[in-house]
């Protein structure tokens, strides 16, 4: 089983992240979606021992592209995972678009950010996952995070709430 914590909207503000990050340390992987990249860079460096992956959001303008492509299809443990930030495919007006990558690209679990409101869902047949913020949430929730657990053919997915 891969554990990954899952990060997007962090805008500068790491508090809240190093929290969730201190509570699952057996993590393999942290995901940042975006907003900001140079809070991934900073997560990479203090945490050398997790592989830190991140996409660029609207709010990074001084990212390196090579670094933090705009999307980015991993696979891990045989499943596909698409990250964005979800900006530019209108998840604050719906996951149309988002759903037919993911129906296109043969993935099975979408992870965006962008909205600040965290999410878990199925839509059309295709997983869906927003982590939130957990610097600056929208919503009823408070600060949010997600964690993905990845192994035996199965992927598990939880928000997790800072307060958990």
């Amino acid at each position: 089983m891969t554990l990954l914590l899952v990060f997007s909207d962090t805008h500068g503000d790491l508090v809240a992240a190093e929290k969730a990050i201190s509570r699952f340390p057996q993590a393999a992987y942290i995901l940042h979606l975006g907003d900001l990249t140079r809070d991934a860079a900073r997560l990479e460096a203090r945490h050398p021992e997790m592989s830190v992956l991140a996409v660029a959001g609207n709010c990074d303008f001084d990212m390196d592209s090579d670094r933090f492509p705009i999307e980015r299809v991993l696979e891990i443990e045989g499943k596909r995972l698409l990250m964005v930030h979800g900006n530019r495919f209108g998840v604050k007006s719906g996951y149309e678009r988002l759903v037919q990558r993911a129906e296109r690209d043969n993935i099975d679990l979408s992870l965006f950010g962008h909205t600040h409101l965290a999410a878990d869902i199925i839509r059309d047949g295709r997983h869906l996952l927003n982590p939130g913020s957990p610097a600056f949430p929208k919503g009823s929730e408070g600060a949010t995070f997600a964690l993905v657990e990845i192994g035996n053919g199965m992927i598990e997915t939880r928000i997790m709430e800072l307060d958990d």
